[in-house]
């Protein structure tokens, strides 16, 4: 009976157990990446069907705009005071705008079947949206603080660290083969085929085995794993100037969104002081209904607008904040 403990082999143990983590390092950090892609991808359909959704309703409205003056136009041909040309023009407009609508309605209908399937649903689950309040939080604008975050949480940062934490572990156990393998051992022996000797020995003691030429299989993987901890340094330094990159377009991208939202804050205001006094106009019969049909669609094209701009606004910060590892 022999009981034997290595010794020496547990340098080339520990190599291995180290790879293995970085393994499941990496593993954890490419499913963090794919979550944060997979939430980044909903919140861009998400954003992008509540804006086209909004500009239908501004393309329906052209229609009514354009049907009531197309109906005027016809009663003024009728009595003379209009030429036969703009009644034309007027069903051009019609036909043109009801095309428009159709199209965006594909596309919400699409957006709508491809968010259910990112979702997990059926694809004809029937989703209502709801306009987010408020305007971007969880995102810093300061470069600097978004590039420290980035570089602290980016799944793919981390997942190039944990490879060449990886080709370091390889290299230690590439070394720990020029270790000797040397373990201690005990051991009972029991014997009845020789009367002149005792029936129970023991022994103890340690052993080693060592292979003296391998004709350099040992330095060669030694100069493989050095190669691959350069190859991973070099990855993970192009990696992080990329993320640098990148988080300074998304930050100046937010920046710049938030001054277009403005902008069309100011245009919602400045149409829908004009659809008032249209109304008014309307009203007291000195303009037609059509003009504050117009005025109206012009409203609700500003209202989409203002809806695109924050979309634009939100989907930015949606990339910053993937970019800096979160959700």
């Amino acid at each position: 009976t022999t009981l034997s403990q290595p010794i020496t082999q547990y340098f080339k143990t520990r190599a291995g157990v180290d790879v293995s983590r970085a393994d499941a390092a990496g593993a954890r950090a490419d499913m963090r990446r794919t979550e944060n892609e997979m939430a980044y991808k909903v919140k861009e359909i998400y954003y992008a069907i509540l804006a086209t959704e909004r500009r239908r309703n501004a393309v329906d409205a052209q229609v009514r705009a354009a049907e009531l003056r197309n109906s005027e136009t016809r009663n003024a041909v009728v009595t003379g005071v209009s030429l036969e040309v703009k009644a034309a023009e007027a069903k051009a407009q019609i036909a043109q705008a009801t095309h428009m609508s159709g199209q965006l309605q594909d596309a919400v209908m699409n957006m709508r079947e491809d968010l259910a399937d990112l979702c997990g649903l059926p694809v004809d689950a029937d989703l209502e949206l709801v306009r987010p309040d408020g305007g971007v939080t969880g995102v810093s604008l300061d470069t600097e603080a978004a590039l420290s975050a980035a570089y602290t949480h980016n799944p793919e940062i981390e997942a190039a660290a944990h490879q060449l934490e990886k080709a370091r572990a390889a290299l230690r156990a590439a070394h720990a083969e020029y270790i000797p393998e040397v373990g201690a051992f005990a051991q009972h022996i029991y014997q009845n085929g020789a009367p002149f000797l005792s029936r129970n020995n023991g022994a103890f003691g340690v052993h080693m085995t060592w292979t003296m030429f391998e004709f350099g299989k040992r330095r060669g993987q030694v100069s493989e794993r050095s190669a691959e901890i350069a190859q991973a340094e070099e990855n993970l330094a192009r990696l992080k100037n990329r993320v640098r990159i990148e988080v300074e377009k998304a930050v100046r991208k937010v920046n710049r969104a938030e001054t277009g939202v403005n902008s069309a804050r100011e245009l919602v205001e400045a149409t829908t002081e004009a659809r008032r006094v249209s109304s008014d106009h309307a009203e007291i019969g000195t303009a037609n209904r059509s003009v504050f049909l117009d005025s109206e669609a012009s409203m609700f094209s500003a209202q989409a607008e203002l809806l695109r701009a924050e979309y634009d606004r939100s989907v930015a910060a949606a990339d910053l904040t993937r970019l800096t590892g979160n959700r």
